[in-house]
């Protein structure tokens, strides 16, 4: 193969610093519209709740679609600048949160598609039973998205450890990788797992942000 259809060192952290910026910024739309969204209220019909919010739902099941795809290259990324104090924990971590982000987008399109079938068999079921498998499903979304948050949280934490270790990242930052991962891993242990969830995605904001400064620095220097 001919030199010039080999990238260069610079061409890749070119590409995966415009990947960990785009993965940063997706990751706080992604977290701007977990915090504003609002739940029903107590005892209302679910049903009802779910017609006022589908174009939302819609729009949000893209986005966590897009946002795990772009996350990806920062994963590797992340295993690349850390794999100097160990490649294999590297690989695992880049793995494991390969994983757990991918679960995460899976389960969250599934249920929100579970919902938008509930929407569109509505005028074939009565009231009552739609309500039921809203309800099923609603509960059942914890159990799809959780795993996909600890397993990430792992991934995390391990990248949080190694960055401690090796010194090719701020101290600051690795403190941050290591307080999302704990975050994503006491998911199903603590109750106010979204508040976890909030701490996790938050962490993995700056991170993005964070990574695609240093790839961007290195990649002008070597200019």
């Amino acid at each position: 193969m001919s030199k010039e259809f080999i990238p260069s060192e610079i061409d890749r952290k070119k590409f995966f610093s415009v990947f960990s910026f785009c993965s940063a910024l997706l990751t706080i739309i992604f977290l701007i519209d977990l915090i504003h969204q609002k739940p029903p209220a107590l005892n209302s019909p679910l049903v009802a709740y779910l017609v006022e919010n589908k174009g939302r739902f819609i729009l949000f099941a893209i986005l966590i679609l897009v946002w795990s795809v772009i996350s990806i290259p920062l994963v590797i990324a992340s295993g690349i600048l850390l794999g100097k104090k160990s490649k294999s924990l590297a690989f695992l971590a880049t793995i494991v949160s390969t994983v757990g982000i991918l679960l995460l987008g899976f389960g969250v399109f599934t249920y929100i598609a579970a919902f938008l079938s509930i929407l569109n068999l509505n005028t074939s079921l009565n009231q009552a039973t739609s309500e039921y498998h809203a309800a099923i499903w609603g509960q059942l979304s914890y159990y799809l998205t959780d795993p996909g948050l600890m397993i990430w949280g792992f991934g995390q934490l391990l990248f949080g450890w190694l960055a401690w270790k090796a010194k090719v990242l701020p101290n600051w930052l690795a403190v941050i990788g290591i307080i999302g991962g704990i975050a994503g891993l006491l998911t199903l242990a603590v109750y106010q797992s979204s508040l976890l969830a909030l701490l996790q995605i938050s962490s993995f904001a700056i991170w993005g942000l964070t990574i695609g400064t240093i790839l961007l620095k290195r990649k002008n220097n070597k200019s």
